[in-house]
């Protein structure tokens, strides 16, 4: 087998979702990959297959057509017509990212241009157009893809689901947040509430170093609420902040009641209405907590 150059044997094409990984690709971003031009790239092939299977010696000298039946005014030869037609194919399977398929039909192309004693048969040319379709099909077969509804985009694509100031107060939050967002997206909502409870135990942790509890990494949420009360107590009752903290305390009690004890048990799940319930719940607190910290 002949040796492939280096610029063939590695695939060079960049793909919407290798070239932005986990991020939405739309219809339109895949459209040179559209129905439109595998369509193409398969009608040229079955129109080599039909004319080499129409052609006693389509690889020969001796014999003058061209892919639309008619006669070829341009002289070109069958073997170089049938070269330069795997040519524009290895083009497009290259911008499709199919780099086994477009490897197989260069090495296929190579035979028939090469010295006349290597040429291929018309069998052997129908045959190996019916491999490289085979190899398109189990390349296409290999990349699968989950559809996102246009409402639930959003929650997939946004850059600061809390906005920017609690991203900017809060950036240990900033992952389980994006996750949850992607929770929502892909209708995985018990996984979403999952991270938005972490999302809510760093709050927690935040919170309590804020009010003076010390070591808040190595204590619970309970813990640390109990400790908060304790602080809060102590407080002057007069300041604008001792309210605030005191319904924060309180709002945290109530949500660990609600929503943590629940999705810590193995039977809870969400539906999307819950989900974004407590989406926007946890939010709005993350939101209180950037302005009174």
């Amino acid at each position: 087998m002949q040796e492939l150059p280096e610029e063939v044997a590695v695939a060079v094409a960049v793909l919407p979702w290798d070239l932005n990984p986990y991020r939405l690709v739309s219809w339109w971003d895949m459209e040179r990959l559209s129905g439109q031009k595998l369509t193409a790239v398969l009608a040229i092939l079955e129109r080599i297959r039909c004319d080499v299977a129409t052609h006693p010696n389509p690889t020969g000298i001796d014999r003058e057509f061209d892919f639309s039946g008619r006669r070829n005014e341009y002289g070109t030869q069958p073997r170089e017509q049938v070269e330069q037609a795997m040519r524009s194919i290895e083009m497009s399977l290259e911008e499709m990212g199919l780099a086994v398929s477009r490897k197989l039909l260069f090495e296929i192309r190579n035979r028939i241009g090469a010295t006349r004693h290597l040429s291929m048969s018309g069998p052997e040319i129908v045959a190996s157009i019916d491999e490289v379709e085979r190899r398109i099909r189990d390349e296409l077969d290999s990349e699968l893809f989950v559809h996102v509804s246009s409402s639930a985009a959003s929650f997939f694509e946004s850059a600061s689901p809390f906005g920017q100031k609690v991203e900017a107060k809060f950036p240990t939050i900033s992952e389980d947040v994006s996750e949850a967002c992607m929770c929502i997206a892909l209708e995985r909502f018990t996984a979403c509430v999952f991270h938005l409870m972490r999302v809510m135990e760093l709050l927690v942790q935040t919170f309590g170093t804020a009010i003076g509890v010390s070591l808040v990494a190595t204590k619970n949420w309970q813990n640390i609420l109990d400790e908060a009360n304790k602080a809060i107590k102590a407080m002057d009752a007069k300041q604008p902040k001792t309210k605030l903290y005191a319904e924060i305390a309180a709002h945290l009690y109530a949500v660990k009641l609600a929503w943590r004890n629940e999705v810590m048990h193995p039977k809870a799940t969400y539906t999307g209405e819950e989900a974004r319930r407590i989406f926007e719940s946890v939010k709005v607190f993350a939101e209180s907590l950037a302005e009174t910290i």
